[in-house]
């Protein structure tokens, strides 16, 4: 494996900074959070994102 020291990625946090906290709604099960819909699909769902190859044998 390589030296993780060597390579930087950026925070997934990055853009959430001054965002709203997160509810703590319980779903009818009383374990699990409501899941709130979401105003667009990520485009991951698509291809995959930066860093990530988007060559023939990557994606």
């Amino acid at each position: 494996m390589g030296d993780a020291s060597v390579f930087t990625y950026p925070s997934p946090l990055t853009g959430y900074e001054d965002a709203p906290p997160l509810p703590d709604e319980k779903a009818e099960d009383g374990k699990s959070y409501v899941n709130l819909p979401a105003d667009k699909l990520s485009e991951a769902y698509d291809k995959f994102t930066p860093p990530l190859d988007r060559g023939r044998r990557g994606g």
